[in-house]
């Protein structure tokens, strides 16, 4: 059995249920990959869920002030984390979304 067969044969049993794992868009998986930098999954989740009702699009999260961020943010660590993503946002909304991995 190949080494990537075993991997995904252990996941299938114990791999976590997370919910950016059940998306392939990638605003919210983004959300997810800066969130969970320096940060427990446990306390990610919680979060998670919290920001993209807030800011369910990277439109929304574009108009966002500091404070709007640093409000929803606070209880992560690292405000600045917030603070880019939401400029990543304002690109993407003044730019387009990229369509190529190379884009990213």
């Amino acid at each position: 059995m190949s080494p990537a067969a075993i991997l995904l044969r252990w996941y299938d049993k114990h791999g976590r249920d997370l919910p950016w794992r059940k998306t392939r868009n990638a605003y919210p998986i983004l959300v997810s990959e800066v969130m969970l930098q320096q940060t427990q999954v446990l306390r990610v989740i919680l979060y998670y869920h919290r920001w993209l009702e807030r800011f369910p699009s990277w439109r929304e999260l574009a108009q966002a002030t500091n404070a709007d961020v640093i409000a929803l943010w606070s209880g992560l660590g690292y405000n600045r984390r917030g603070l880019m993503l939401r400029d990543i946002a304002r690109r993407i909304v003044e730019d387009g979304e990229p369509t190529t991995e190379e884009g990213w």
